[in-house]
Formats: C-alpha cells, sequence, structure tokens
C-alpha cells in the first residue's frame, strides 16, 4: 500500500504559503496615498501606447429637409508609456533558518512588503513631484502643469492649468483655482465644466486644508461669515502625499483627469533555495508605470 502523505510532507510549501499572507497583508494595511488619485489600467503588454483626440464641437442649427452638418476628430499626440519592472531579493543562511525560520521568514516578508509600497508610493508621487520639472514632458512638449499648453494640435490658443498667480494654499487661492479649472476648455473652445474631486497637497498642509474645506466659517477671517467655498465647491477629498518634495506646492483633480497607473504585475512575493549553500532566498517583483497622457482636469501650483 502506498504511504499516506502527511502534513510534514509539506512543511516547506506550508511555509512559503504563509509568508506570501504574511506579505500580501502587509501591504494591505499600508496607507496608500497613490491609490486615491491615480486611475489604475491593467495592462498585459509591455508599453502602452495612447493618444490624445479632439473633441467634436457643439450642434449646428439644422433646417427641415437640409442634410446635417459632419464634424471630424484628429489625434494630436501619442504617448506610449514603458512597463518598468522593480525587484529585490534578501538572502537568509540555512543555519539561520533551520534554527528560527517562522520569526525571520516574517520579518523578511515584512521587510520587502513595505520596499514594495515604498516603490510604489515614490514613483507615484514622483509625477506629482516634477509636474513643474522641464526634465519630464508630456506628449505635447510641456511639463504637466503648465501655462502654455497647445490646444487642438498648436492650431489652437494655448491654454494654462497652473494657478494665473502662484500663491500658497488659502481660502482665497483655493476659490481661485477652483473658478479657473471650471473655466478649462477642450481642443474644441468648449468649457469642461470640471468640478475638483480632489486637493492633492503635501503633508504639511493637511491641517491647512481641512480648516479650508471643512470649516463652518470661513478660516481667514474673525468675522462670523459663512465658509463660502465649502458650499459652492462641495465636497472635495483632501489627499496628502507624504513624499512630496515641496510641501508648498497643490494640485486640484477632476474625474476627467489621465493621471494612471498601468499595472502589469502585482508586487508577488516569491522564495526558492541555492543549492551549494543551502542559503534561503527571498524576493519581491514588480512591474508597473505611472504616467499621464494629457493635462485635461489637472491644475496646480507651486506656492511661493
Amino acid at each position: 500500500m502506498a504511504d499516506v502523505l502527511r502534513t510534514a510532507s509539506f512543511e516547506s510549501t506550508l511555509f512559503d504559503y504563509r509568508m506570501k499572507g504574511v506579505f500580501s497583508m502587509a501591504i494591505r494595511e499600508m496607507p496608500n496615498e497613490i491609490a486615491k488619485i491615480f486611475n489604475k489600467e491593467k495592462t498585459d503588454r509591455h508599453e502602452v501606447r495612447k493618444g490624445l483626440v479632439t473633441s467634436t464641437g457643439p450642434l449646428e442649427e439644422k433646417a427641415k429637409g437640409t442634410s446635417i452638418q459632419y464634424d471630424s476628430v484628429k489625434e494630436t499626440y501619442t504617448r506610449t508609456s514603458v512597463i518598468l519592472t522593480y525587484a529585490l531579493g534578501l538572502r537568509m543562511e540555512e543555519e539561520f533558518y533551520e534554527d528560527d525560520p517562522t520569526t525571520w521568514g516574517k520579518r523578511f516578508a515584512k521587510f520587502l512588503a513595505r520596499s514594495a509600497h515604498y516603490t510604489d508610493q515614490m514613483h507615484g508621487t514622483n509625477v506629482i513631484n516634477r509636474a513643474f520639472n522641464s526634465s519630464y514632458l508630456g506628449a505635447d512638449g510641456k511639463v504637466l502643469c503648465a501655462a502654455d499648453h497647445p490646444v487642438n494640435g498648436g492650431t489652437g490658443t494655448a491654454q494654462s492649468n497652473v494657478l494665473t498667480t502662484a500663491a500658497n494654499l488659502d481660502y482665497t487661492s483655493y476659490h481661485q483655482m477652483n473658478a479657473q479649472l471650471r473655466k478649462m476648455t477642450d481642443d474644441r473652445g468648449m468649457p469642461m465644466m470640471s468640478k475638483a474631486t480632489k486637493l492633492v497637497v503635501g503633508i504639511d498642509n493637511d491641517v491647512n486644508a481641512h480648516e479650508i474645506l471643512h470649516s463652518p466659517q470661513r478660516p481667514d477671517t474673525p468675522n462670523r461669515a459663512i465658509n463660502a467655498v465649502k458650499e459652492v465647491y462641495g465636497r472635495v477629498e483632501i489627499v496628502p502625499l507624504t513624499l512630496q518634495s515641496n510641501q508648498k506646492a497643490w494640485f486640484l483633480l477632476g474625474d476627467q483627469h489621465s493621471l494612471t497607473m498601468y499595472d502589469r504585475v502585482a508586487a508577488t512575493f516569491g522564495r526558492d533555495n541555492e543549492f551549494n549553500t543551502g542559503d534561503r532566498l527571498y524576493k519581491v517583483r514588480r512591474r508597473v508605470k505611472f504616467d499621464w497622457l494629457g493635462y485635461q482636469d489637472i491644475i496646480g501650483t507651486p506656492g511661493v
């Protein structure tokens, strides 16, 4: 009769499952700031190519019995986002594993989970950090937040998605930026009628942002005037970024913005043995790209 397979036969496999569970749980428990501002798009390719396409104009009046007018759209700019691979490993000596596998196995899994989590936060926040950096240009040849974005392939009047006069976040500048966002137009000059859904700030501005958006009265005056921006612009989620390099910079995002995380392979925990030394090898691997396509529905200022 064949031998009965027992739990001990699968000790190593069960240990690996436990460590993968520890890794996954550790990542889920960490605050994911980037997930609040980036659209997530799964992809099975090593690169993603997208194009900016002009919109259509308003409807034309049509007289009885006459033909309708036909509009046309065109692709103005394209952007190719190449998926990047990130990985890191740890090595545990065989004797070390034999003496205390569970304690250090869990620690290694948590160490690598923290590294994977930080990698996403760092590269996602860097898109925001580079919003005014001329070394990082978008499909239209401009930085993410610029005063001269070309419109309709360069045939229209340039459009700005930076606050007209740079300012730190306060009651007045918040109103001005919201008004400017609402007036932003598409490639055909039609107002997008955007409404801010996210206020992105550095962590130093978090309390200030909450006072402006949530105080029942205006926070900038001793008079008991109503907080009009709270009523006019509605509920806006405050997203403080821990890794934002310029703590004075702040941004408003509408629900049509193009900030995207192209998710190719989720952070994956793996384990193997090295034959000659007997060492346990642990690794985590991630394939992802944080990018943007167009500037519409995003507006910001570096502050002063």
